[in-house]
């Protein structure tokens, strides 16, 4: 150390009282939700066309019912997953304004969700096919371990902000308190804004949380497989699992199933929050609106509770109404929390549809109206025809058994598909594309949308085959979908926004509320602003 790196001695003692920092986003959240938008469309495309056996022939669904519950199908098809959840952290982003209250870190929530999607694409490549494989024995699962591990962290962190989301809005969050009382609503204060928070945010908070509850019920079924079980051991015999191989098998539909009603559902809290459906809404329209968000949340938190008590506990979910005595199956119990989760979703499909962009109603709009059209499918794909199926179980576990395998393989396809193409646009409406950019984006989703939804129906109830023409019918849907999201990627690519410089007070109540404007410009996303509300927070 050189004498110039200390104070003189005769200059006046000094103190540090406060530290000053800049945090730049090296990788605007823009640029993220882009990138990570082409590379779940360029794998879905390539486990089509590539996927074992490589064939351009429907090898996306071949390699699924050929190699039902391989690993290598579930390891591709997770990637795709992990891309699409890195896509609904973004939204949560954007819609919920977390960036405004997100605390300075060196790797903000975006990055981690952007980085576990980079990782789990990798690693999805060389499960492409089995030469690949084999030349490169378990580099693909040391990435895609990357990726769970960093969306779970991802999912962590979306979690906690959305937890303090509400005492930041109303100013309720002390940051010179303790850890304990800034974690914790363990004052009158705190209490009071978890008790006003808007049916959205309860909803949002209920799906984050099966999703990250599910996440880790996939991440121990790995470890399982491939690790063996280990310190589980003790679990497994406690709560009465026969042996390992019962405990794993019944991980998988807990896993999947909490899944994709957590996903419904938070996108359910998303599209209410960007659409505003509770603040224009008035009268039966709004009433209509809460009490299908709400039956949603009953939905989410029950399939929550029986899903880890099945996955966990090794619970025995109970058939409903036995429609085929011998087998015992039918209506099951796990059935009714996408039911309500369902059906809450068409409660709130009219008032979304009435709702107002740019002085017209929703479903006007094409990109708004397409993103409407995903529930409806997600609808009559999963609870319509499905329940169909298990209230008829006599005759698809027998004389129609081809039907109800057909069934099995559109279901994750169509669930994901939709799911996947419903964030999408909401990050397209977020970011304002318009002109006829916005009418492709919205005219080849809705198509897609509609191709899939008979395509499935067809292939379910009048050709069975995946090697039909009625197959060909869905996939082609797909394809329009895919389409949609390219173009989708482009115009998210081009959006014009404005740089704005986040300014934070070093405590008190008035955290995250100063902007100031870098780079001026001509639009600006539309979020929150002085006077509107995030989530029904005021702001």
């Amino acid at each position: 150390m050189t004498n110039e790196c200390l104070e003189a001695p005769e200059k006046p003692p000094i103190e540090v009282v406060s530290v000053v920092r800049t945090d730049r986003y090296q990788i605007p959240l823009r640029t993220a939700a882009w990138i990570t938008m082409l590379e779940t469309v360029v794998l879905a495309a390539l486990y089509a066309i590539l996927g074992t056996p490589a064939r351009l022939d429907r090898s996306v669904l071949d390699y699924a019912a050929a190699n039902a519950g391989s690993f290598a199908s579930d390891m591709f098809f997770h990637g795709i997953g992990v891309c699409v959840a890195a896509l609904a952290t973004y939204a949560a982003v954007h819609i919920f304004d977390l960036q405004r209250f997100e605390p300075p870190l060196d790797f903000p929530l975006h990055y981690r969700a952007w980085t576990a999607a980079g990782l789990a694409g990798i690693g999805s490549l060389f499960y492409l096919n089995s030469a690949l494989n084999a030349w490169a024995t378990n580099l693909g699962l040391v990435f895609l371990l990357g990726g769970f591990l960093m969306i779970l962290d991802a999912g962590g962190a979306l979690f906690w902000e959305m937890w303090l989301l509400p005492a930041k809005c109303d100013g309720s969050y002390d940051w010179n308190a303790n850890y304990l009382y800034r974690m914790l609503p363990l004052t009158r204060a705190r209490l009071r804004s978890f008790l006003h928070s808007d049916v959205s945010w309860w909803l949002g908070m209920a799906s984050i949380t099966g999703a990250l509850v599910a996440g880790v019920m996939g991440f121990v079924l790995l470890w399982v497989n491939y690790l063996g079980v280990g310190f589980l051991v003790g679990w497994v015999s406690y709560f009465g699992f026969p042996d390992v191989a019962t405990f794993t098998l019944g991980l998988v539909d807990p896993h999947s199933h909490l899944m994709a009603v957590a996903l419904l559902g938070g996108l359910m809290a998303l599209v209410a929050i960007r659409f505003r459906v509770l603040d224009a809404s008035v009268g039966w329209r709004k009433r209509l609106a809460q009490g299908g968000l709400w039956l949603a949340w009953v939905g989410v938190l029950y399939a929550l509770v029986i899903q880890t008590a099945s996955a966990a506990f090794n619970y025995a979910i109970p058939a409903l109404v036995v429609t085929d005595p011998a087998s015992g199956t039918g209506f099951m119990a796990d059935d009714a929390g996408m039911a309500f989760v369902g059906y809450g979703a068409m409660a709130l499909l009219l008032p979304l549809a009435l709702a107002t962009y740019h002085g017209k109603s929703s479903y006007r709009d094409p990109v708004r109206l397409a993103m409407l059209g995903t529930a409806i499918s997600a609808f009559l794909i999963n609870v319509v025809n499905g329940f169909w199926i298990s209230f008829n179980e006599n005759l698809f576990q027998n004389g129609l058994s081809a039907n109800d395998t057909a069934h099995a393989m559109i279901h994750p396809f169509s669930f994901f598909a939709m799911g996947g193409l419903a964030v999408s646009l909401l990050i397209v409406d977020y970011y304002q594309v318009g002109g006829t950019l916005r009418n492709v984006i919205g005219g080849l989703s809705g198509v897609g949308v509609m191709v899939a939804t008979v395509g499935a129906y067809l292939w379910t109830f009048v050709h069975p085959s995946p090697q039909g023409w009625a197959a060909d019918v869905f996939v082609a849907g797909l394809a329009l979908v895919g389409a949609g999201v390219l173009f989708a990627t482009w115009g998210i690519s081009r959006a014009r926004t404005v740089a704005i410089r986040r300014v934070v007070p070093a405590s008190g109540p008035g955290v995250g509320e100063v902007y100031e404007e870098v780079e001026p410009g001509p639009t600006r996303p539309q979020g929150a602003v002085s006077g509107e509300s995030i989530g029904g927070f005021p702001t």
